[in-house]
């Protein structure tokens, strides 16, 4: 039970004293990638062991995390910043430093990050300030409709034409549009007659029959295609249209041979003569209907008469 609780006790000290311990921890690899040529290119130059900071990291960090300039040289200039574009592996640079000091050009490798830090070049003898740069998120474009109606030469009344739409949003052909035809009409009014609907191809056209009746010589045709930011874009045009014959066609009737005109008048006249013939039977079933009714009431009066 004792060593229980000592182990306990010691475990909860341990974890006490690595939260006091891990408060003046400053580790992250930003800086790592900043150091100047002239410095040890290695995590022991601030930290001893990490993440805990030895005398120099104390100062880096005292100097707002500003590298002092090197012993026997110049300041060092900042390398440039990394590009958000970049690839996950970038070569840059450093300037070389003079006296005894001086190091060649060292290839730096930087993994691609959000938001590098972008150093700010100084005149040499002066400290350099860090700054972070965050990539700026793309701005959409505004979406620009356009829509043409297209329309042939002319056409005649009643003939099969094709009406054609063609939609392109930024200067390029947009797929997938609904586009609605519409007549103009003035029927008690003016108004518009819906024609058609069709949805536009891979080349930005949208493509409905139609069949010319108005009677008329000029129609007015529209195009309408809804937009996103724009709202409707419509285009219009006149078709001409040229009026020529019914638009019904007539059809010959049936034709049998030996047959003429006489043999149907005498058709007719059988047809007419059977109707005469059953109205005149009516009329004298109802005459002698009333003869006998009158020769019945005489005879009624006749007898009581005698009686």
């Amino acid at each position: 039970m004792n060593m229980k609780r000592g182990t306990v006790i010691f475990l909860l000290a341990l974890v006490v004293a690595v939260m006091f311990a891990a408060g003046e921890a400053q580790a992250t690899g930003v800086y790592f990638q900043q150091i100047p040529a002239g410095y040890e290119q290695s995590c022991d130059l601030c930290h001893s062991p990490v993440p805990m900071l030895n005398a120099f990291g104390e100062e880096f960090r005292a100097n707002n995390y500003e590298f002092p300039p090197v012993p026997g040289g110049s300041a060092p200039e900042a390398e440039a910043p990394a590009s958000p574009a970049a690839g996950p592996e970038q070569a840059v640079p450093t300037a070389p430093e003079t006296g005894a000091a001086a190091a060649t050009e060292q290839p730096v490798v930087k993994p691609p990050v959000e938001a590098t830090p972008a150093a700010a070049v100084e005149e040499p003898g002066q400290a350099v300030s860090l700054a972070a740069s965050v990539p700026e998120e793309p701005v959409a474009s505004k979406e620009e409709l356009d829509i043409r109606l297209v329309l042939p030469d002319g056409v005649t009344r009643g003939d099969k034409i094709q009406l054609q739409a063609e939609v392109r949003v930024n200067g390029s052909p947009a797929a997938g549009k609904e586009v609605v035809f519409y007549q103009e009409t003035d029927f008690f009014g003016p108004g518009r007659v819906e024609l058609g609907r069709a949805v536009t191809d891979s080349r930005g056209i949208a493509v409905i029959n139609y069949w010319s009746r108005a009677l008329e010589g000029d129609v007015k045709l529209l195009a309408a295609v809804a937009g996103g930011e724009t709202g409707t874009v419509e285009a219009e045009g006149i078709l001409s249209q040229t009026v020529a014959g019914p638009l019904v066609q007539p059809f010959e009737g049936l034709f049998i041979p030996f047959v003429g005109p006489w043999l149907l008048a005498i058709v007719v006249g059988i047809v007419w003569a059977s109707y005469l013939y059953a109205g005149y039977q009516v009329l004298v079933i109802a005459r002698s209907g009333r003869k006998k009714e009158e020769v019945l009431r005489e005879q009624q009066t006749g007898r009581q008469a005698y009686a």
